[in-house]
């Protein structure tokens, strides 16, 4: 994998319908697998130096995860609707970030490693719940 061009997982995406979510994290596994090996190569071969290796592992964890974040917000929104927090008419949609830590936040993956991550959002009030027919609190 070279550069920072994630239109190779935008383009698989693309090709499966929104709805179907096993095959879209079949097509996330597979992309992964597929640019893991392909820095594994260049690795290999010293075709990229130890210091350029970890950055783009850190890189494809980083494309992979906020397509994750992506797709599960947007399964979330198509079946329960929008998070949204807040009190009568001063409701608003709920923000959420994801905070890597460790090895992913100081861009130092290697082949084995995991992901630390925190996930946070803001919601505030005495109603925080998805605005669709099915709601979730």
């Amino acid at each position: 994998m070279t550069g920072r061009d994630d239109a190779g997982l935008r383009e698989r995406l693309a090709g499966i319908p929104e709805q179907d979510l096993d095959a879209q994290m079949d097509a996330l596994r597979r992309f992964q697998r597929g640019a893991v090996f392909l820095v594994a190569v260049a690795d290999l071969s010293g075709a990229l130096p130890i210091m350029k290796v970890s950055d783009h592992l850190t890189y494809i964890a980083e494309v992979v995860l906020d397509a994750c974040v992506t797709l599960a917000r947007r399964h979330l929104e198509h079946r329960h609707g929008v998070p949204r927090c807040g009190a009568g008419d001063e409701r608003r949609e709920v923000g959420f970030a994801v905070i890597g830590y460790g090895k992913l936040g100081g861009l130092e993956l290697g082949y084995g490693s995991d992901l630390d991550l925190v996930f946070m959002h803001d919601s505030v009030g005495e109603d925080p719940s998805t605005d669709g027919e099915r709601p979730l609190d």
